[in-house]
């Protein structure tokens, strides 16, 4: 059997190490699951999981490049995340080593650590995402909520 490439172009801002970030991306991503799983060994993984060929390394920058339509508010904290289109963090809430798809909306001093959360969910204010948690599409989470 003849291997094949897929190539695929991620833009990462972290503050961390931008090649852990990078294959933890390209593995999750690649394996299909951000958890163990059983049966997932680590020859399965090194067989199967994306590689990371190439990191290039861009200019610094100030600020975040969020776009507009990201509103991340005052005291909020990204950190090694992909936050989706659409998403909203609220004043003082931490995102940490977490995958958001768009259109969520994250409530105020909420935590969501080393989690996944889904299209157009809702985490409410003060709630605490714990690691390992995924959070399917539309998932509505009250207001210091504990996963």
């Amino acid at each position: 059997m003849t291997a094949s490439l897929i190539r695929l172009t991620y833009r990462i801002e972290t503050s961390g190490d931008i090649g852990a970030m990078a294959a933890k991306i390209a593995s999750d991503q690649s394996t299909g699951t951000f958890v163990p799983l059983p049966g997932e060994t680590e020859e399965l993984k090194q067989r199967v999981a994306a590689r990371v060929l190439d990191i290039r390394v861009l200019e610094p920058a100030d600020a975040p490049a969020f776009p507009p339509e990201q509103p991340v508010k005052p005291g909020a904290q990204i950190i090694n995340s992909v936050l989706g289109q659409g998403c909203f963090v609220e004043e003082r809430a931490r995102v940490e080593g977490s995958v958001i798809w768009p259109h969520t909306r994250i409530g105020s001093t909420a935590q969501v650590t080393g989690a996944v959360v889904g299209r157009g969910c809702h985490i409410g204010r003060s709630a605490v995402v714990r690691p390992g948690s995924v959070l399917g599409d539309k998932t509505s989470l009250t207001d210091y909520t504990l996963t």
